[in-house]
């Protein structure tokens, strides 16, 4: 089973890489970058979470543009989220800890750059991905871990989970070199999903590989 998941791996990289050398080859640009952004967690009925704003974003991407207008793209993205505690049980007695908490995005992004004839660009974009959480779950006093599993269903020790991801980005971007474009503007993960919300206000900066 682990050879034939390695060899699969192996075969979707290399066609990756054809198809994306195919691209190149026949004319379209290819630029790579990197954004970096400040985010929120959100909060169940409000946008940010009190507890979970200012959070810090950054990653990669690669993308191959059509005819200066279509961008097609993959990127990652890692986000630091902060620990937080919370009582819980009769009279708040016990507290329950979720520390060493991150998350990393990846997704694939369609972005329209209109107005082919500006230096500022307007963009609008959609993207499809997931996401991978990871966090550190304790309880004190000794003896917790029934009622913390009884209250939310958590269990405590290390955890990992994996999420559909969606999202939609408007902004600018525009030319400042003949290989270099700057862009930023304001990109929104899982919309209207309470917890999972993830808004994003990001700047980046991409090279183009061929014009």
């Amino acid at each position: 089973m682990k050879r034939t998941a390695t060899f699969r791996r192996s075969l979707v990289l290399r066609s990756s890489f054809f198809v994306l050398s195919s691209l190149v080859a026949a004319g379209q640009t290819l630029e790579v970058g990197a954004t970096i952004a400040a985010s929120c967690q959100g909060g169940g009925t409000t946008l940010c979470d009190a507890t979970q704003s200012d959070l810090a974003m950054a990653g990669p991407f690669a993308s191959i543009w059509f005819n200066d207008f279509i961008e097609v793209s993959g990127r990652v993205a890692w986000l630091e989220r902060r620990d937080f505690s919370r009582g819980f049980g009769i009279g708040l007695r016990s507290t329950y800890f979720i520390s060493e908490r991150d998350r990393t995005i990846g997704e694939a992004e369609i972005v329209w750059h209109f107005r082919r004839e500006r230096r500022v660009r307007i963009m609008f974009g959609v993207g499809l991905g997931r996401y991978w959480d990871r966090e550190v779950i304790s309880c004190q006093p000794a003896g917790c871990e029934p009622g913390l599993r009884a209250a939310y269903f958590l269990e405590t020790g290390p955890t990992r989970d994996s999420q559909l991801s969606r999202s939609i980005l408007v902004g600018l971007s525009a030319t400042v070199l003949p290989r270099l474009r700057v862009r930023g503007g304001w990109r929104y993960h899982n919309p209207l999903a309470g917890d999972d919300a993830l808004p994003e206000f990001f700047v980046g900066a991409g090279y183009r590989l061929r014009n």
